[in-house]
């Protein structure tokens, strides 16, 4: 457990946030619709969809979170290897690792996108399509799977602010740097969910509940396993430094193996 004075106020405030945007969408389902109709033409649906440079932002995001987790898990190993000269904790890349894991890949994608049924804003009847609306956390049969609640590649892009927030945040050493940092980690989330929801695929709730399950996911693991005890002189240089360091070793490993395949071969 952390004890971090920030922590539990922050954490309270998540949860806040969350039963306050449930309240507000149910009693007011017009705000999910009033926001996607910005992005809608009658005449020619969502024609940000086909927008080259919402294609290519969507694409920014998604290489920007594989490169993440390809840091993390070649971190990941070279701490399971034993790998030597590594400066990274290894509970600093479990938790990146679960981070991605858990967040987008189990909560967003297997729990809610393929199991509650939301039908995309493009899909509604209002905007062209067939299903009538319905509302967070409300199971639907008007999709079967990769459904609209919540927005995967929002929790893909709340996983990698959070997961920066929760690592290298002891570098925001004084309080107007923590509001820049967070500031700019929320920025870097809206620009994905403003992304989705130009293309008509989400609904503002959709790209809210993804980044607020990513984030109360981030803070359990991040109290579960003690990263504020061991984050403190981690730098983003050094964990891209033992991710290369990592590779050459496995790119060694694999040489002898290969090597003596071929002698035994001969």
């Amino acid at each position: 457990m952390t004890r971090d004075p920030v922590y539990w106020p922050l954490l309270a405030g998540l949860f806040g946030v969350a039963f306050a945007a449930q309240a507000a969408f149910v009693a007011a389902p017009w705000i999910d619709l009033l926001a996607a109709a910005a992005f809608h033409d009658p005449e020619e649906g969502f024609p940000l969809a086909a927008d080259p440079t919402v294609m290519a932002g969507r694409a920014a995001y998604r290489y920007v979170f594989l490169g993440l987790c390809a840091v993390a898990v070649a971190g990941l190993l070279g701490r399971l290897l034993g790998v030597e000269g590594l400066r990274t904790p290894a509970r600093v890349w479990i938790f990146l690792v679960s981070l991605t894991a858990v967040g987008p890949g189990l909560i967003a994608n297997a729990v809610f996108k393929d199991s509650w049924g939301r039908p995309r804003p493009a899909h509604l009847e209002a905007f062209g399509g067939w299903a009538a609306p319905a509302l967070p956390f409300e199971i639907s049969d008007a999709c079967d799977r990769n459904c609209s609640f919540v927005s995967g590649e929002v929790a893909m892009a709340a996983s990698v602010a959070v997961g920066a927030l929760a690592v290298f945040g002891w570098l925001l050493r004084s309080a107007p740097a923590r509001v820049a940092g967070g500031v700019a980690a929320a920025a870097f989330v809206a620009g994905s969910g403003f992304l989705r929801m130009a293309a008509g695929r989400h609904f503002l709730s959709d790209a809210l509940f993804g980044a607020l399950f990513v984030a109360m996911t981030g803070m359990a693991l991040y109290a579960a396993l003690g990263v504020g005890r061991v984050r403190a002189g981690v730098r983003p240089i050094d964990c891209l430094r033992d991710a290369a360091i990592t590779l050459r070793a496995l790119g060694r490993i694999g040489r002898r193996l290969i090597g003596r395949r071929f002698s035994s071969a001969d």
